[in-house]
Formats: C-alpha cells, sequence, structure tokens
C-alpha cells in the first residue's frame, strides 16, 4: 500500500477524485477533535467534502462552513 502511495506522488498522479469518491465521511455527520483550536473543543459537523487540496469542508451545527487540515474525526457507525 505504502510503494503504491509513492508511486502515485511521484508520478504527480491526481489521486484526489479517487480519494474523493472512496470517502465515506462525505454527507455524514461526525464528531471534530480539532487540534489547532484545541480551546475549542470537540463538535457535531457535516462533512460536505474532500477539498482539492485533501482538507475536510465541514458545515457546523450553526451553518458555518470550516476547511479541517488537521485533527481527528470520528463517525459513528449506529
Amino acid at each position: 500500500c505504502i510503494y503504491e502511495i509513492l508511486k502515485s506522488l511521484d508520478s504527480k498522479e491526481n489521486v484526489i477524485a479517487e480519494y474523493k469518491k472512496l470517502s465515506m465521511l462525505t454527507g455524514r455527520t461526525v464528531k471534530v477533535h480539532p487540534i489547532i483550536e484545541s480551546n475549542v473543543g470537540s463538535y457535531q459537523a457535516k462533512v460536505l467534502t474532500v477539498t482539492d487540496d485533501a482538507g475536510l469542508l465541514v458545515q457546523k451545527t450553526d451553518g458555518s462552513q470550516t476547511e479541517l487540515y488537521s485533527g481527528e474525526v470520528s463517525l459513528s457507525l449506529n
């Protein structure tokens, strides 16, 4: 798996389209555990899409949107 990832990075192949297609988070509600905004604490958000630069675009419960580039999200599979 790592070999394939490194090979695609070396070839400058655009893997974002495939990454978006395979994302199991798009359209789902997740719990966001931010690192950078650690004073904010965890919050619920709906994943809208994976951005072209591999961020996660989410919509918070107040309707605002933000892009995530670090931190952790958890998905409940109930």
